[in-house]
């Protein structure tokens, strides 16, 4: 078995393609057993090979700058998807969300006034992330291009019209994953086609940024809703270590950022290093009244921009 596995190492496989052979070998002994054609489960004894820690790509401050000014060239021309699609490149970018809790955002769960979002993450756990000045501006001009969407929607007739989801495609369905994958995939091939980029490139973006500036690590913890402190820390790689220390901590288990130390550091553009503590979330009232109230500075930001 040894033998086997150092056949493996010389054919240069990684140790990732080496543990997954020695856990189908596994799987494979224990049917063989089961079925009494061999005494003994030889793959049992071996261990697997420690796998090496990686980060997938990200961006960095240049090619985000240049990432937004392609996206809101688009939506300066004020076609739904365009407009859309910069909505959802800013949210990624200003929250680290996952693509699955991107596309599980409702309405309901949109807190523009209080610059917040609810967030439905793995295994349903919820938490509460704040949201930039530049996303809320996007929200906000989507927002109005989207309800203009579904009165058309409503007036054609069609069925299958998800009223509740925040992103839609043209025919009034909730954006699939496959979906926001192209469309944000897209963007990051312009900025650097041959990095291998995707939407969770974005949420290392987020973490490695904020870090970059002196975030505290288990505030980034808990935005990016991890639930191991040891998951977080593998964004430090890019960080001075004497900029990002664990010191005096937020309450286990809260579901918002009661605590932030920033120890230094440019403010990464379009993200929040030290929200104020948040209100209660509410969500926006049915007759969406607040669409066009003015948004209160949540973040530390650069100057605004117009947006489209």
């Amino acid at each position: 078995m040894r033998g086997y596995l150092g056949f493996l190492t010389r054919k240069g496989l990684s140790k990732r393609s080496i543990s997954r052979a020695l856990s189908a070998l596994r799987t494979l002994y224990r049917f063989l057993q089961r079925e009494e054609l061999v005494e003994s489960n030889p793959a049992r004894a071996v261990g697997s090979p420690k796998l090496e820690k990686y980060l997938p790509g990200y961006l960095d401050r240049a090619q985000v700058d240049l990432l937004f000014q392609a996206a809101e060239a688009r939506a300066w021309e004020g076609d739904f998807p365009a407009v859309r699609n910069l909505a959802i490149l800013e949210l990624f970018y200003s929250t680290g969300l996952r693509l699955s809790e991107l596309r599980g955002i409702n309405l309901a769960d949109l807190d523009l006034v209080s610059q917040q979002v609810k967030v439905r993450g793995k295994g349903r756990k919820e938490r509460i992330v704040p949201i930039g000045d530049h996303a809320v501006r996007a929200l906000r001009n989507h927002e109005s291009r989207r309800d203009a969407l579904l009165q058309q929607v409503r007036q054609s007739g069609a069925s299958g019209v998800d009223r509740a989801a925040v992103f839609l495609s043209r025919s009034g369905r909730r954006l699939g994953a496959r979906a926001i994958q192209l469309v944000v995939t897209k963007f990051l091939d312009q900025v650097d086609e041959d990095a291998g980029l995707s939407t969770h490139s974005l949420r290392h973006t987020f973490a490695t940024h904020l870090l970059d500036a002196g975030a505290d690590l288990r505030a980034v913890q808990e935005l990016l809703g991890h639930a191991s402190i040891a998951t977080t820390q593998i964004y430090t790689h890019t960080t001075n270590a004497s900029t990002v220390t664990i010191g005096a901590r937020a309450p286990a288990g809260r579901t918002h950022l009661t605590r932030c130390t920033r120890r230094g550091g440019p403010t990464p553009p379009r993200l929040t290093i030290c929200p104020p503590p948040f209100p209660a979330f509410t969500p926006p009232p049915s007759s969406r009244s607040d669409a066009t109230a003015p948004s209160p500075s949540a973040a530390t930001d650069r100057s605004p921009r117009a947006t489209p």
